[in-house]
C-alpha cells in the first residue's frame, strides 16, 4: 500500500518515548498484516509513534485510551502545547496521569468538532482498552466526520466513516466483525494512518500535509536524452525529503543520500513523462520529461500524455 525508504524530519523534535503498560494479545482484526506494517511504518517515520527499545512495535498488543489520543494530538501538531499542559483537569479520573496534557488538548480538539471525548459518567478512562469501534469513533471526532443517522452504537460511526469515504467498506466490514473487541495497536495506526493519510479536510488537504509536514520534497532529474531507439531509458537525479520517486507510474526507492535511480518505459501515448517524489506525509512534486522513442510504431498518435496512472 504505502511502501516508503527515507522519512523527511521536518516537524520539532519531540519526545518518542512511547508509553508501553502490560498488554495482552487482541485478536486477528481482519485487517491485511502487510497494511498495518506500512501503516505503523509510515507513522513511525513522521514521529507519531515509536517502537520498543528493540524496534518492536508491537502491532498485537491492545492500546489505551490514552495511547490512542496522544497520537491523535501529535498527528494534529499539538504535541508541544499538550507537554506544556501536563496535569491539566479534564476528567475526574484523569488526574496526574501521564498523558493528562494531551488528555486535556484532545478534550477541547473535539469540542471544537462539536464532539464530546470522555464517557456518558462523566469520566475517561485512560487506562482503559479501545475497542475496535471506539478507535474508529476517536479518529471521526478529531476530523469533524459524523456517524450515521438513525443507527445505533456502534454502527452508526462504521457506517458513518465508510459512508465519508474514511475507511472502505470492505474495512468496515472488517471492524464491524469485531467492534465490541479491544483493538490492537496494528489496527488503530492502519485505521488513523488511512484517515489521516487521505481524507480531504475543509481545506483541501490532508491531517498530515496541514499538520506534520506541509513540506514538499526537492526533485532534480539529471538531464535525460531527447531521443531514444530504445524503449527503455536509464534516468537518475536527486530527490531530498522523499520517500519514493515514480516514473511515469513505476516506483523507485531513494537512497538515504537523497539519491535515486531508475528505468523509464516509453509508450506510444505521447513524449511527455511525469517524475514525481513523494514524502510520507503525501506532499509531491512533479517534473516532466520530454523523449522520443524513434522505433515507436508508426501512425501512432503522439499528442496525448503519457498512458500510464502516476
Amino acid at each position: 500500500m504505502k511502501a516508503r525508504a527515507i522519512w523527511k524530519w521536518v516537524i520539532p523534535a519531540i519526545v518518542l518515548a512511547a508509553v508501553f503498560l502490560p498488554y495482552t494479545v487482541s485478536a486477528n482484526n481482519g485487517i491485511d498484516k502487510n497494511e498495518q506494517q506500512e501503516a505503523a511504518k509510515r507513522m513511525q517515520g513522521l514521529q507519531l509513534i515509536a517502537g520498543r527499545k528493540d524496534g518492536d512495535l508491537a502491532l498485537d498488543a491492545n492500546i489505551t485510551r490514552a495511547e490512542l489520543v496522544t497520537i491523535i494530538v501529535r498527528a494534529f501538531g499539538n504535541d508541544t502545547e499538550a507537554k506544556l499542559l501536563k496535569g491539566a483537569p479534564s476528567f475526574p479520573d484523569v488526574g496526574s496521569h501521564w498523558a493528562s496534557g494531551y488528555i486535556a488538548v484532545a478534550k477541547n480538539l473535539a469540542k471544537q468538532t462539536g464532539e464530546v471525548l470522555g464517557r456518558p459518567d462523566g469520566t475517561f478512562n485512560p487506562d482503559g482498552n479501545v475497542t475496535q469501534a471506539e478507535a474508529l469513533a476517536f479518529v471521526m471526532k478529531f476530523m469533524g466526520i459524523k456517524p450515521e443517522e438513525g443507527s445505533k452504537w456502534p454502527d452508526n460511526y462504521i457506517n458513518g466513516a465508510v459512508n465519508a469515504g474514511l475507511i472502505t467498506e470492505e474495512d468496515g466490514k472488517a471492524v464491524s466483525a469485531g467492534k465490541n473487541t479491544a483493538a490492537n495497536r496494528g489496527l488503530v495506526f492502519y485505521l488513523a494512518d488511512s484517515g489521516f493519510s487521505t481524507y480531504k479536510l475543509a481545506n483541501g488537504k490532508t491531517v498530515y500535509t496541514t499538520y506534520v509536514d506541509s513540506k514538499p520534497p526537492s526533485l532534480t532529474v539529471e538531464t535525460p536524452p531527447s531521443e531514444s531507439a530504445e524503449n527503455q531509458v536509464a534516468l537518475k537525479g536527486t530527490a531530498e525529503g522523499a520517500a519514493f520517486v515514480t516514473l511515469d507510474g513505476k516506483k523507485v526507492s531513494v537512497g538515504a543520500d537523497g539519491k535515486w535511480t531508475g528505468t523509464l518505459e516509453l509508450g506510444t501515448c505521447g513524449d511527455t513523462y511525469p517524475i514525481v517524489a513523494s514524502d510520507l506525509a503525501g506532499n509531491t512534486v512533479t517534473k516532466e520529461v520530454t523523449i522520443k522513442w524513434k522505433g515507436a510504431p508508426k501512425g501512432v498518435s503522439k499528442d496525448v500524455y503519457a498512458c500510464k496512472a502516476n
